[in-house]
Formats: C-alpha cells, structure tokens, sequence
C-alpha cells in the first residue's frame, strides 16, 4: 500500500533540490548559479558545525529573547470551541518580528564565510531593521535597498506567462519606479497589445 505524502510537512525537511514537496526551489539568473551552490556548499558545511549550532542557540537565547512564549487565546478558544489556540509571540523577539531568526543565521553563515557585507533587497521595513542589527551585532557593514520584486503568473489568450513586478520606493515610501518583466519574451507583445485595448477602451 503506497503511503499518502503531506506536502504541507517540514517534519523530513527539503529534498536535495531545496523543495517541500511541490513547493520550493531555486529559480534564479544563470550567472548567480555559482554563488548559490557556494552558499549551499557553505551552509551544509555549517550545518555539520556544532560550534556554530552553539553561537546561534546562543544569540537566540541572549540576544533575540528566544524561545517566544505562547499565549492562551481564552476568548478566541471559546468563540470557536474544541482545541484551545495559542498564539506564538514572536513579535516580542528583538526588533519586533520573526524576521530576526532569519536575518541571524544569514549573518553568521556570512561571517563564516569570509563577508564582510550584507545587502537587503526588501519592501519589508522590519526585514531591514533586522538585518541591519544583526549586522551591528557582527560589526558587519549593511545595505538596504528601497526595492520590492513580486512575482506572478497569468494565462492570456490560452498562453502561460510569469514574470515579476520590480518596484523602486524612497524612504518616504513612494514609487519611484516600477518595472515588469515577463516571461516568455513572446508575451511582451501580448501583453502590451491587451494594454493598449484597455487604454483605448477607457479613453472612448
């Protein structure tokens, strides 16, 4: 009898192509491959560590205010009834987010690694914060850009396309700019002909 898969389970962690089931993977320029995989081999390299298991346990305890406690939602457990629901409470971690825990790890692989620099790409202001204070913390120097990528996927006249949204933002937090691009290159011309129906149709 062939066993049923939870593709929603971090219980046996990524497969060897970095995927939890259907979800996952790397999808990335071809020329920033070999950075990847010396991050990757890296980071193996760390997780085979016990010392550097140890520093991380430690600034998550020390530093971050880790583990988060777990709060008792009574009036939400009575409106629904049944199990009684907690709330992990990461927002008491140091800075104010879960984001901590990642940017922390990142740090010291890098450290590890021989870097003296991280650079956030980020629309997340608390990412940039947090990746600016583990910065501090390793006297690491630290750049944080104003630009989010979001990407999407869509069929038009029976064709898959995706691609991605680069949106450029001041400090203020207004759009400076914004860039699509999409793939494959065959529905540029698609995509621009379904805009250009739309703006004579609303200028009609």
């Amino acid at each position: 009898m062939m066993s049923k898969t939870n593709l929603n389970t971090f219980r046996n962690q990524p497969d060897e192509a970095g995927r939890f089931g259907i979800h996952g993977g790397r999808f990335v320029a071809e020329t920033l491959m070999p950075l990847i995989l010396n991050v990757e081999k890296a980071y193996k390299e760390a997780s085979a560590d016990k010392a550097i298991k140890r520093e991380m346990y430690y600034y998550q305890k020390h530093y971050i205010g880790r583990p988060s406690p777990l709060y008792c939602a009574e009036r939400m457990t009575a409106h629904f009834g049944g199990a009684k629901l907690y709330l992990k409470r990461d927002e008491l971690n140091h800075t104010g987010a879960h984001k901590i825990n990642n940017v922390l790890g990142q740090a010291l692989l890098a450290k590890r690694m021989g870097k003296n620099k991280i650079i956030a790409e980020t629309g997340a202001g608390q990412h940039g914060v947090a990746t600016a204070t583990a910065c501090a913390l390793f006297n690491m120097e630290c750049e944080v850009g104003n630009r989010m990528i979001l990407e999407f996927e869509a069929e038009m006249d029976g064709k898959y396309i995706n691609g991605v949204d680069i949106i450029d933002f001041n400090d203020e937090g207004l759009i400076t700019q914004f860039k699509v691009m999409v793939r494959p290159l065959q529905a540029v011309n698609m995509l621009w002909q379904q805009m250009g129906a739309q703006l004579e149709k609303a200028s009609a």
